[in-house]
């Protein structure tokens, strides 16, 4: 991601990301998955894949416990 500018600066582990929130004081509402996002956000109207997601990411949807 540095070449695009985008130093990292922040990641959780796959399957960590439950324990994490619940460290916080969060409750995990809604996980989407990178092949979740780009069925929701990066298929055209005949459903092709119009672009990709780097597998590493996710949006995870939070609300305090």
């Amino acid at each position: 991601m540095h070449k695009a500018g985008e130093p990292w600066r922040f990641g959780i582990e796959p399957g960590e990301i439950e324990s994490f929130a619940v460290a916080q004081g969060f409750q995990v509402k809604d996980h989407k998955c990178a092949q979740e996002l780009e069925v929701n956000y990066f298929q055209d109207k005949y459903g092709r894949t119009v672009g990709h997601v780097n597998g590493t990411h996710c949006i995870v949807t939070m609300e305090m416990r």
